[in-house]
C-alpha cells in the first residue's frame, strides 16, 4: 500500500486512517513478538464496543472497550491497545492487516499491507497519521455536474444486494439504480422477486422506485438501507448508482454496498467509508505530483495541509495550463469541500472556489453540459458565482477556449444569443413559421420576450429560446398535455428538425426542438384553456393558470428588423411570471438555490 512519508516523496512512513470521526490507528510499535497497535475511538456506551484486528480474513486480535460509570452516550475518545502475533503477520506479509470498531455498527479505522506494517513498527522515524478524510473531503463522490454514476463491479451469480448508508441519523437518498447482467444489459423490474426497505419518506411511493429510475428517499435514520431480491440466481456485470443532483448529494457519503451470495451471505462489495486502494490512488497521484520540496511544504508541523495541498495544485495550473491535464477530474472531486460535515464559512470560500473553477474546467473543455447545482454548498452567494465563472474563464482563455457564463440552467457560452442574434433569429422564425402552419398558435415568451420588450434584444445572460404554443383542447391534464404537445412537434419535418422532451420523466412539459441546419435549440412550451385561465409553467416551472385574456390573440413586436407574435397582452404577461419589477435586470432571477 502506498503510504505518506514526511521525510521524503517515497511510499513510506505514514499511516492512513480511514474513519477519524470514529477512531484511529495512533501509533504501531513493536514489543519482542508482537506487533502492538494503539489508537483511540469515541463509542456509544450503550452498545457493545470491540476493536477488532484481521489479517486477511483471519481475525488477529480483538479488544473489548469499556467506558465505567459513563454517562454519556458518546464519549469522548477512548485509548486502546490491541497486540498482534508478529510470526502471523509475517508470515502474511502480502495480504492485508484492518482495524475496524464493532459498536452500533462496523467502522473502518485503518487498513495497511502487513509488510508496511511491519516496516512501521520497525522503524525509529517519527511516524504521522494522515486522515485520508481530512485531505480529500469528498472521500468516495460521485454525481457531480455530468451526474457520474457510481460503478461497481459485481461479475458474479447472485441472489440480491444490499445498499446501506452506514452512518447515524442519516438518509439513504438516490435518484436512481441501474443493474446490468453478464452481457450489459438492463436487468428488469420484473427479475426481481422482491424489494424491501427499512423506511421510506413517502408511503405512497413504491419501493420500486429506485430500479425504475424514479429515485428513492428514505427517512432519517441510523445506517438506512434499502435490499433487491432476484428472482433466480442472476449474473450480474456491475451496479450503476446515481446520486442526487445537487447538495443533498453528501447524504451519499456514508454508501456500502453488499452483494448477497448463494450461501445467503451478505459480502462487502465497495465502501465509500474505507475504499483502500481508492485512498491509495489518490494519495500516490498527489506524491507523483509533487515534487520533493513541495511535498514537504504541504506540510504543517507533522499534519499534511489539505489547504497548502490546494494552493500547489493551483499555482501549477495557473503557470502552465497544460499542467491541469496531471490532475484528475476524480482527485479535484474528492478534494472538494462538496461532501464535508463543515459549514462552508469554515473554509477559505476563495481557495474553494477556485478548485470548482479548475474543476468545471476540466469537465467542460469539449461539452458545456454540466449541473451547478450539486456545488451549491460551494456557490453559496452570488459573489462566489461571479468569482468561480472569473476563474472558469481565465482557464479557458490561457487554454485558447471561448469564455463561458453561469445560467439558472448550467454553463453556457458567453453571450450565447447576443454574438450571433441572425442564426438565432432566422431559427426561430423558420420554426414559428412551421409551428403556424400547424395551427398552434406561436408566439415568443419568457426570458426571450423579456429581452425583446425590455431591451429591444435578446439578454445578454439569457441562454435560450422561448416559445409557447397553444393546445386547441381544453381542460388537460399534465401527463396529456405533454403527449399532445409531442404529437404536434411529430408533423414537423424531421429532416429540418429533431425534439426532445426537457424532463425525461414529464416532471416539465416543455420540449426541445433543434433546428438541424444550425444547432440552434429552442425551449417550446405548450399552454392551454381551464375555464377562463391558460394553464402554463411560470415561476419556478410551476404549471398554474394565468388570465385567459393575455393569451387570447396575438399581438407583434419588432425584434432584430423582424416581426414576432407575442402575448396579446405582453407587459401582463411578464408581471404574472417575473413579477412587478421585471423591468430591472436580474441575472440571478429564479436561480436554483438560494443565495446570499
Amino acid at each position: 500500500m502506498p503510504e505518506l512519508s514526511r521525510k521524503d516523496n517515497t511510499c513510506h512512513g505514514a499511516n492512513v486512517c480511514l474513519n477519524h470521526h470514529v477512531g484511529q490507528i495512533l501509533d504501531v510499535t513493536l514489543n519482542d513478538d508482537e506487533v502492538v497497535l494503539s489508537g483511540e475511538c469515541t463509542i456509544n456506551t450503550g452498545k457493545q464496543a470491540v476493536v477488532i484486528v484481521k489479517v486477511g480474513e483471519e481475525v488477529a486480535g480483538v479488544k473489548a472497550i469499556h467506558v465505567p460509570g459513563s454517562s454519556k452516550k458518546l464519549t469522548p475518545p477512548v485509548n486502546f491497545s490491541v497486540p498482534v502475533s508478529l510470526q502471523l503477520i509475517s508470515n502474511n506479509s502480502e495480504q492485508q492487516l484492518s482495524v475496524v470498531l464493532a459498536n452500533e455498527t462496523f467502522s473502518p479505522l485503518y487498513m495497511q499491507s502487513c509488510k508496511s506494517v511491519i516496516e512501521l513498527a520497525s522503524s525509529t522515524e517519527e511516524t504521522s497519521t494522515i486522515n485520508i478524510h481530512d485531505v480529500f473531503p469528498s472521500f468516495g463522490f460521485y454525481g457531480g455536474g455530468l451526474e457520474k454514476p457510481l460503478e461497481i463491479d459485481i461479475n458474479d451469480a447472485i441472489k440480491g444486494f444490499k445498499l446501506v448508508i452506514a452512518q447515524d441519523s442519516a438518509f439513504l437518498n438516490l435518484s436512481r439504480l441501474e443493474i446490468r447482467d453478464s452481457n450489459g444489459q438492463l436487468v428488469s423490474p420484473d427479475q426481481v422477486i422482491e424489494v424491501q426497505c427499512s423506511s421510506r419518506l413517502n408511503e405512497n411511493i413504491e419501493m420500486e422506485s429506485l430500479i425504475k429510475g424514479r429515485g428513492f428517499h428514505s427517512l432519517r435514520e441510523d445506517n438506512p438501507w434499502y435490499q433487491v431480491r432476484f428472482k433466480n440466481k442472476t449474473d450480474i456485470k456491475k451496479l450503476s448508482i446515481f446520486n442526487r443532483r445537487d447538495k443533498f448529494g453528501a447524504r451519499s457519503k456514508g454508501l456500502v454496498v453488499y452483494k448477497q451470495n448463494q450461501s445467503d451471505e451478505f459480502v462487502e462489495v465497495y465502501s465509500s467509508i474505507s475504499n483502500t486502494e481508492h485512498a491509495e490512488a489518490l494519495m500516490l497521484e498527489l506524491k507523483q505530483n509533487l515534487s520533493a520540496s513541495e511535498w514537504d511544504e504541504c506540510y504543517t508541523g507533522s499534519t499534511l495541509s489539505r489547504e497548502k495541498i490546494i494552493d500547489k495544485v493551483l499555482a501549477q495550473c495557473r503557470s502552465n495550463i497544460t499542467r491541469t491535464e496531471h490532475w484528475s477530474i476524480g482527485f479535484i472531486e474528492q478534494l472538494l469541500p462538496t461532501w464535508s460535515a463543515l459549514k462552508i464559512d469554515e473554509f477559505e470560500i476563495d481557495r474553494e472556489v477556485h478548485l470548482l473553477a479548475l474543476l468545471i474546467f476540466k469537465q467542460t473543455t469539449e461539452r458545456l453540459r454540466f449541473q451547478l447545482q450539486p456545488f451549491a454548498k460551494i456557490l453559496y452567494s452570488k459573489e462566489s458565482i461571479i468569482q468561480c465563472q472569473h476563474y472558469v474563464n481565465e482557464f479557458r482563455k490561457a487554454n485558447g477556449l471561448q469564455a463561458v457564463q453561469f445560467t439558472k440552467h448550467g454553463i453556457a457560452l458567453q453571450n450565447k444569443l447576443t454574438d450571433n442574434p441572425d442564426r438565432i433569429v432566422n431559427s426561430t422564425k423558420m420554426l414559428m413559421s412551421d409551428l403556424k402552419e400547424l395551427g398552434v398558435k406561436p408566439c415568443i415568451a419568457y426570458g426571450t420576450l423579456l429581452g425583446a420588450v425590455r431591451e429591444g434584444a435578446f439578454i445578454a445572460h439569457d441562454d435560450d429560446v422561448d416559445l409557447l404554443i397553444e393546445l386547441p383542447e381544453r381542460d388537460l391534464s399534465k401527463d396529456t398535455a405533454l403527449a399532445l404537445a409531442e404529437e404536434t412537434l411529430k408533423k414537423l419535418n424531421p429532416e429540418n428538425y429533431r425534439f426532445f422532451r426537457a424532463s425525461k420523466t414529464g416532471k416539465n412539459i416543455n420540449l426541445h426542438v433543434i433546428v438541424r441546419g444550425t444547432g440552434v435549440v429552442l425551449d417550446v412550451f405548450p399552454y392551454w384553456y381551464k375555464g377562463d385561465m391558460a394553464m402554463m409553467h411560470m415561476e419556478s416551472m410551476k404549471i398554474r393558470g394565468i388570465p385567459a385574456s393575455i393569451m387570447e390573440g396575438r399581438n407583434k413586436i419588432e425584434f432584430y428588423d423582424e416581426t414576432f407574435h407575442i402575448p396579446s397582452q405582453p407587459e401582463r404577461f411578464l408581471e404574472e411570471r417575473y413579477g412587478a419589477t421585471w423591468q430591472q435586470s436580474d441575472p440571478f432571477h429564479e436561480w436554483r438555490w438560494a443565495l446570499k
